[in-house]
């Protein structure tokens, strides 16, 4: 059996070599950002502030994987076991979790590349009645770049850039990892006429079936967006057959089902989406077409890619009538595909075939070349298919859409631009070669854009002033962001006061109480105490009964207006109280050290300061300066 291996891999030598190819180009490509810090959007919660993540892998932990549903708005177990493993081996620096990133994408790469040359290279195979089809084209130099050139396509993209640079991020590549890895399996197990067939009863369809049915159901544990799986190999069996045996799909379903309600379950009570009231079902239509819009113009320029945008209800959102139009053309194009390639597609229920339109009586048509429509349903049906449950119709949160929710449904277009360039390249040889030469071209413009996007993700400063140059001044995550940053961190109070005063001035009424606390601190240490008194009333205002967190942050402002006032005996006793009530919070221990640094105890102040450094938040960097000298 190993020489059967050993001659498999020999006939595809070139494939395998070409795959090892996408990998080191797109690790070399995004390996810069093992460089970068963490940002404070997601990536505490997720990591550096994760008490469970920094233990790394240990029965405990493993079992909290399993059962969060609150600290991250999402069920991803398999995620949260990919964050302990990295901790456990590698340690908790911020390169670790970049570099893991990277080369979970360039694995991604690989597979998408070897995706398509199954689906657009491989050999004719046999059907059910006994007949070959003729969708695959043999294999080329041509055939060869055109794979090449859909999948850099995708792994270049300067959209790409969000989910790998950002630590957060890890739920996307790591679901899309097995998924690819499910979809390859599920096209072997259809009938594919592979290299290895000599293999013997460890590639029939039923292993292949297995194999597909562990990897779908580990995308799902990293990521339940991975729902749509079942719907995206049936596209693949009919793009490859024409046919459909709808029996397969069963366990897939009920699978696919689960993961949809635990995703449902855990973005409510983390407090992911916002209730249909707030934003209802017309709002969410609209940004759901203009999001389509904005999707379709990143992907031809990505020249204005940020983090976050802001949904901006009840106004319509940007882009509306641009999406409208794609909108339309893209459900004209699909209906006149439907309509055309439907009457041909075979779909078996139980023993019985039946097609879209009519009773397959004969099945070699259902079986001729159309080989343009083929692939271009088969890749628009996949945009629509993966990017559906990102449209925010059933779950809705502060974002209006999100790079990251581009990653798997662009491989649609990759489809399409393969499927497209060895059309051309049947037809005209050299009009061929000249549309991979400019695509190339191409291809290396995007992945300059990818290099320079991912130079704004180098930390909290440089991603929030990209993203307000980009989404203007209105944005108040990016100055609520900023201004955390410049206090905690840099100690630029002017700064810190002038972007977390609009944050607040933006959000109006929803600003929660901490926030208020936190904004009061800032006034107060700025000199201006009756602004600091008013967002300490605030603050006590929606302060939640019995929570505890939130009236130590009240005490922590009181005791700083009070030392900007002049009264540090005071200031200590709301002081002393906020650390009885919360221990560890940083923002008592930081005044409390001021308080005795002005009392003249330096001593007590550093051990303060010391204390506030110790915050799993890793807030009040520049406290670090201070304690050592």
């Amino acid at each position: 059996m190993l020489h059967r291996i050993q001659s498999c891999i020999r006939k595809n030598r070139l494939v395998l070599a070409t795959g090892a190819g996408f990998f080191i180009i797109t690790c070399a490509l995004f390996l810069k950002t093992a460089r970068y810090d963490f940002v404070d959007l997601d990536d505490g919660p997720y990591v550096f502030a994760n008490a469970h993540v920094q233990q790394g892998l240990n029965l405990h932990n493993i079992a909290w994987a399993f059962t969060s549903m609150r600290d991250a708005g999402c069920w991803m177990p398999l995620t949260w076991l990919s964050y302990m493993t990295d901790s456990l081996l590698f340690g908790t620096a911020p390169g670790v979790f970049h570099a893991v990133n990277v080369v979970y994408h360039a694995c991604n790469a690989a597979l998408f590349f070897l995706l398509l040359w199954v689906l657009f290279v491989r050999q004719p195979f046999t059907t059910v009645d006994g007949k070959k089809q003729t969708f695959s084209v043999k294999p080329s130099v041509c055939a060869w770049a055109a794979c090449v050139c859909g999948a850099l396509f995708w792994a270049v993209h300067p959209l790409r850039v969000e989910p790998v640079a950002w630590v957060s991020g890890r739920k996307d590549v790591l679901s899309t990892f097995w998924e690819l890895l499910a979809l390859l399996c599920w096209v072997e197990s259809i009938g594919w006429r592979s290299a290895n067939k000599s293999l013997g009863r460890w590639t029939s369809p039923e292993t292949w079936q297995r194999m597909a049915l562990i990897c779908f159901s580990l995308a799902l544990l990293a990521k339940p967006t991975a729902m749509t799986f079942p719907v995206l190999a049936a596209l693949l069996e009919i793009m490859l057959t024409r046919q459909l045996h709808a029996h397969r799909f069963i366990d897939y379903a009920y699978i696919g089902l689960a993961g949809c309600l635990m995703a449902m379950v855990s973005q409510r009570s983390g407090g992911a989406t916002m209730e249909l009231t707030s934003v209802p079902l017309q709002g969410r239509l609209l940004n759901a077409i203009a999001s389509i819009g904005l999707y379709a113009r990143d992907t031809v320029h990505p020249a204005a890619l940020a983090i976050p945008y802001l949904h901006a209800w009840p106004l319509h959102p940007v882009f509306l009538g641009q999406g409208l139009v794609i909108c339309a053309l893209a459900g004209i194009l699909l209906a006149g595909l439907i309509f055309k390639e439907g009457r041909h597609i075979g779909i078996c229920f139980g023993q019985r075939w039946h097609s879209l339109h009519r009773l397959l009586g004969n099945q070699e048509q259902a079986a001729s070349n159309q080989f343009v429509s083929r692939f271009l349903l088969a890749g628009l049906l996949w945009i629509v298919v993966a990017i559906t449950p990102m449209l925010g119709f059933s779950s809705f949160g502060y974002h209006s859409h999100a790079d990251r929710f581009t990653y798997i449904p662009a491989m649609g277009l990759s489809i399409i631009l393969t499927g497209g360039l060895l059309a051309v390249t049947r037809r005209f040889c050299v009009a061929g070669v000249l549309s991979s030469c400019g695509l190339l071209v191409a291809l290396v413009c995007l992945a300059r854009a990818s290099s320079q996007q991912m130079t704004y993700w180098e930390n909290d400063e440089t991603l929030f002033t990209h993203t307000l140059q980009i989404t203007g001044d209105t944005n108040k995550v990016a100055h609520q962001q900023l201004g955390i940053y410049y206090f905690r961190k840099h100690d630029d109070l002017a700064t810190a006061v002038s972007h977390f005063g609009k944050a607040i001035d933006l959000d109006g009424k929803r600003v929660p109480s901490h926030f208020h606390a936190l904004y009061a601190i800032m006034l107060a240490e700025a000199g201006q105490l009756q602004k600091a008194q008013f967002q300490t009333r605030l603050a006590e205002q929606k302060q939640l009964k019995g929570n505890l967190f939130q009236q130590a942050e009240c005490f922590t402002a009181h005791g700083a207006i009070l030392l900007a006032d002049g009264n540090s005996a005071s200031a200590r006793d709301y002081l002393n109280w906020a650390v009885v009530i919360a221990p560890q919070d940083a923002d008592a221990h930081y005044v409390l050290g001021n308080v005795a640094l002005k009392t003249g105890n330096i001593e007590e102040a550093t051990q303060e300061w010391r204390k506030a450094l110790e915050d799993p938040d890793r807030r009040y960097e520049f406290l670090r300066i201070r304690v050592r000298n």
